[in-house]
């Protein structure tokens, strides 16, 4: 990592590109109908001259929906408040109209997937110059889309969309968990550390890590997660790096977004949109230790906040804002990765990026066995802005408490 404090134009090469080259805009989940998020992807699809797809096959299919409750508006399939395909379809159709754009549903689900395969679809994902693939369960898409391993002709048009730049391609929550390569399809990071990685479907607990492979590969830069922060999943994505050998994990947190203009070609950098924060882990230079227990050191962290943008490649930070002033010492955190206490991780690691200690060791709520987190300010550490802070070059160490680690350099 190095060091910068670059004040370089954060909307060169980065405002409304339709039509020019392919475009993700992946979203961590709990939208919240953030504006900032929704009118770039508006913008990036062409605004009022535009159309978005909504693509909703994540969800509890529609048809089976009203074969369970029936059809009513009151509870029934056709209540605007539950949770199916065609109601959160609905949603975000308003959604985006509301900004003064065409949107309609791409009527496919896990209980229609033939419909991935009719013409009319088709034509429907041809004349979107956007696609919003909302949340739900990321194995719905790949059962929804990609058939017996291969392509369904609509799976095939949102590839040529999106390759061409002729159609944005946005995710939020499983709909951006899908778009990597290997696809994470659920799991605790405390079970990621006790026991591993399992291929979906061959898991001991349900709480185990699982994956499955391929999503639908659009992302190309390594694995991906969704929900992360509040959700405490540094441990299972930097696990399942580590498991299938892959150098760089990504996070990103809710009602937050990466915006890459140029994917998998000529980007150089991705935006961060949003509240919260993205999250780069690099393992190329990670290691184990010599025990029996659980020892992984030397994992890098990179956490960019909005309008940061991030190299896809080394994950150097460049952004407008001053180094804060170091003071004060480390809070630490005894639920490290908590699912029910948000930030638990990013909370330490921020403080520790305030603080004028060097490292700071936190810990699993859970006993048997626990774990610690090492955090540590690496030679290329560096932090910018005391609110909204963002890092590059913090060390992760994750270890079983019952081993002394290595030492620090």
């Amino acid at each position: 990592m190095k060091k910068t404090i670059a004040g370089i134009g954060l909307s060169i090469g980065l405002g409304t590109a339709i039509g020019a080259e392919p475009t993700l805009l992946l979203i961590g989940g709990a939208l919240n109908e953030n504006a900032d998020i929704i009118s770039r992807f508006v913008n990036l699809s062409g605004g009022n001259a535009g159309a978005v797809g909504v693509i909703t096959a994540g969800s509890y299919p529609y048809d089976l929906d009203c074969q369970q409750y029936g059809t009513s508006t009151s509870g029934g399939c056709n209540d605007p408040t539950v949770s199916n395909s065609k109601m959160n379809a609905n949603y975000y159709v308003d959604l985006f109209q509301s900004y003064g754009i065409d949107a309609y549903w791409i009527p496919v689900d896990a209980a229609t997937i033939n419909n991935a395969n009719d013409p009319a679809v088709v034509n429907l994902i041809a004349n979107a110059t956007g696609l919003f693939f909302s949340g739900g369960d990321q194995s719905r898409y790949l059962e929804s889309f990609i058939h017996n391993g291969q392509d369904s002709a609509a799976m095939t048009k949102i590839r040529q969309q999106y390759n061409s730049g002729n159609a944005v391609i946005a995710g939020s929550s499983a709909g951006t968990a899908v778009m990597g390569d290997v696809m994470i399809t659920g799991g605790l990071s405390y079970n990621a550390l006790r026991y591993g990685a399992y291929q979906l479907g061959t898991e001991v607990d349900p709480d185990d890590l699982t994956y499955t492979q391929p999503g639908f590969a659009l992302f190309n830069y390594g694995l991906i997660d969704t929900h992360f922060s509040a959700r405490g999943r540094a441990g299972r994505i930097v696990e399942l790096a580590y498991d299938r050998n892959i150098d760089t994990a990504w996070g990103i947190d809710e009602e937050t977004a990466l915006l890459i203009v140029g994917a998998n070609g000529t980007a150089a950098d991705g935006e961060v949109i949003g509240v919260g924060g993205v999250h780069r882990f690099d393992l190329s230079q990670s290691y184990t230790g010599n025990s029996n227990s659980y020892e992984l050191y030397n994992v890098v962290w990179t956490h960019g906040t909005d309008q940061d943008l991030i190299d896809l490649h080394t994950g150097l930070l460049s952004n407008t804002r001053a180094q804060p002033s170091a003071s004060g010492r480390a809070s630490i955190s005894r639920d490290v990765f908590s699912s029910t206490s948000p930030r638990e991780m990013i909370g330490m690691g921020i403080s520790l990026a305030l603080s004028s200690d060097r490292s700071v060791i936190g810990q699993t709520r859970e006993r048997s066995p626990r774990y610690a987190v090492r955090l540590s300010k690496s030679a290329d550490f560096y932090a910018f802005g005391s609110s909204n802070t963002s890092f590059d070059g913090m060390r992760l160490d994750m270890y079983n408490k019952s081993v002394t680690p290595v030492s620090l350099p």
